[in-house]
């Protein structure tokens, strides 16, 4: 197992975790991204197999020429591994409280009406809980006919977040911030913030310790270059450019999905700012 988590294992080692200290006896151990199988199925992560994530990044408007309607944009995302400490008793996890701040949120507040960091139009999505079950078996017992979490260990458990940001908060915050030049708002980190709640086997109920989760939503569309996330740029020379046409497939050669009968079919348009699937090429 992970050194960052074997500190707080030896604490369980003195006996039942906890008097008091919900983080002691549920911990959360941090958000991981899983693996994808050969049919691009998404595997469950484990406590050797789990990639650790702590941030992403993707388009307020598109990702990639999809359109952004949560995230995270699959359920390879968004996972959040729980570590039960107590030796004596499991926890059956319910449900994981996020909330949602806007780092450095004052700096557009001329422009968009703030509170607490978010919107005050979106202030009732700022919110949000995620109904997500698993239980957690004791601290100490082997994984073979004692309980199976499909993590690799009893006392560990990875719950899915899908999805940490629904649409409504992509839709509000679309709204608030789509009017603002690209010269203002070229993109903010959303600080998303996770507590699961659980219920011991002796009807108990225990917090995690939060955890926390940068998700940057770009607007870079139209500032000369190619960003994360981005197809094309608007400002920026030969950027939709498909090759040229093979006249015998009626293809373009680099991007072979675009028919076309002359090179000129193989010219796109990068889309402006401000539509809904800008920087993406139209041909």
């Amino acid at each position: 197992m992970r050194a960052a988590l074997a500190a707080v294992v030896m604490l369980a080692m003195v006996g039942e975790a906890g008097a008091g200290t919900d983080g002691l006896v549920l911990r959360a151990a941090g958000f991981f991204e899983a693996e994808a199988s050969d049919d691009g199925k998404c595997q469950i992560p484990t406590v050797d197999s789990g990639i650790p994530v702590s941030s992403d990044e993707i388009g307020l408007w598109n990702t990639l020429g999809f359109p952004t309607v949560s995230y995270p944009l699959t359920r390879c995302g968004g996972w959040m591994e729980l570590v039960n400490m107590m030796t004596h008793q499991g926890i059956s996890i319910d449900n994981v409280q996020l909330k949602m701040r806007i780092a450095g949120a004052g700096r557009f507040r001329q422009f968009v009406p703030t509170r607490n960091g978010f919107p005050t139009a979106c202030r009732s999505l700022r919110k949000v809980q995620v109904f997500s079950g698993a239980h957690l078996f004791p601290f100490g017992l082997t994984p073979d006919g004692t309980g199976n979490t499909g993590s690799g260990a009893p006392h560990v458990a990875f719950v899915n977040l899908f999805p940490m940001v629904n649409s409504q908060i992509i839709h509000c915050l679309r709204a608030q911030y789509a009017a603002l030049p690209s010269d203002v708002y070229v993109s903010f980190p959303l600080i998303i913030q996770a507590v699961a709640s659980g219920v011991a086997d002796d009807g108990k109920s225990f917090k995690s310790n939060p955890i926390s989760f940068t998700l940057t939503l770009d607007h870079l569309c139209g500032n000369g270059r190619i960003d994360n996330a981005e197809v094309c740029d608007p400002n920026a020379p030969n950027t939709c450019l498909a090759g040229t046409c093979d006249t015998a497939s009626g293809a373009c050669s680099v991007v072979k999905s675009i028919p076309c009968s002359s090179n000129a079919d193989c010219i796109g348009t990068c889309l402006p700012q401000g539509d809904l699937m800008e920087c993406n090429c139209v041909y």
